[in-house]
């Protein structure tokens, strides 16, 4: 892929489903996201752990749908790396500019560690 931004879905506390996009790191068997922990992704994550992320290729017509369990990362050498990735600066069209999570004003960073338990891949392209 040639991006990092997927859709992550989380489940609330009454069973009601949220999705929004997000910056992710891949790396090994986990995908990180860094959140802050007053968001309505992490407040979901903390009392419901299972979680979906969707990442689509436009060019490509590939996708990857997948599904797992999300828990706050405790490496500080992890999170540290995590942080500087994602909240590094974007070349967006004609402007530089930081990903959206650094605006967030409420609550702290959080690193979230995702582990897929299924990964679906699509090519949609001949």
């Amino acid at each position: 892929y040639t991006h990092n931004v997927g859709v992550l879905s989380t489940i609330d506390r009454t069973g009601n489903l949220s999705a929004a996009p997000v910056y992710y790191v891949a790396d090994n068997d986990s995908v990180y996201i860094l959140t802050k922990s007053d968001t309505t992704k992490a407040r979901n994550i903390f009392v419901h752990n299972q979680v979906a992320l969707t990442v689509f290729e436009e060019l490509t017509y590939e996708s990857f749908q997948t599904r797992g369990y999300a828990e706050l990362e405790h490496d500080n050498d992890v999170c540290q790396r995590i942080y500087k990735q994602i909240t590094s600066i974007r070349n967006m069209s004609d402007q530089s500019t930081l990903p959206p999570v650094t605006k967030i004003q409420e609550g702290s960073y959080v690193v979230i560690r995702i582990q897929f338990t299924e990964v679906k891949y699509y090519k949609y392209k001949d």
